[in-house]
């Protein structure tokens, strides 16, 4: 049934050979391969799922634990699902639902995710997810609210300056480890939007080479 639901045939290969080993007991092979069927059911990003059952039997985690986790991602990607139905009126893609999963993986929550998808309800939805990703980045490493939405707001205006800035947690991580301060950091970067200024002119400014950071040079 699992392999005929489509779930990598590398990974039902390696629960079955793990039950065998008796490295993993057969309930919680029943659990892990069951929430990966769920997730193919429900248009989940499964890869996400058989990724993490690769890392558990990797890392040699309990099949319990690893469950676990799986429960706990499904749960997560439900919400999202949800949250991105409400915000665009469809069916959101895999992508899209995967995007929000790398945003909680960096620290966001999900009094944020909703905070912010409803503070920006008139954007694209490409764009909003765009920019909570680069938001929820910035936001774990310390950057005020105020100063954060200032900027979040202003490159929000237009899809190309989104584009564009949407490298600055790099830029933001080698700066404040030389010692600056974070919302110094973002006032300068705030202050070269609002110029017009492009992040590779800005990385200039600063000293940096823009290219090594992954800043995409203007044509």
């Amino acid at each position: 049934m699992a392999k005929e639901a489509g779930i990598q045939q590398d990974v039902l290969l390696l629960v079955t050979q793990e039950v065998l080993d008796k490295k993993l007991d057969g309930e919680s092979a029943v659990c892990i391969l069951n929430i990966a069927l769920a997730a193919k059911n429900s248009k989940l990003p499964a890869s996400v799922f058989e990724e993490k059952i690769r890392e558990g039997s990797a890392k040699r985690i309990q099949g319990e634990r690893i469950c676990m986790a799986l429960k706990s991602l499904f749960k997560e990607m439900e919400f999202s699902k949800q949250l991105l139905a409400q915000y665009t009126n469809k069916t959101p893609s895999e992508s899209e639902i995967r995007t929000m999963h790398e945003a909680f993986s960096q620290g966001a929550t999900h009094a944020q995710a909703e905070a912010f998808l409803s503070s920006h309800h008139s954007k694209k939805i490409k764009t909003a997810l765009a920019a909570f990703s680069l938001y929820s980045l910035l936001k774990q490493s310390g950057v005020s609210s105020s100063q954060l939405n200032e900027f979040i707001t202003l490159v929000m205006k237009d899809d190309a300056v989104m584009s564009r800035w949407k490298e600055l947690p790099q830029l933001f991580a080698i700066v404040t480890r030389g010692g600056v301060a974070p919302d110094d950091f973002m006032e300068k970067a705030t202050q070269a939007v609002k110029k017009g200024t492009s992040p590779h002119k800005f990385a200039r400014e600063l000293s940096l080479r823009p290219r090594l950071l992954g800043v995409s040079e203007e044509k």
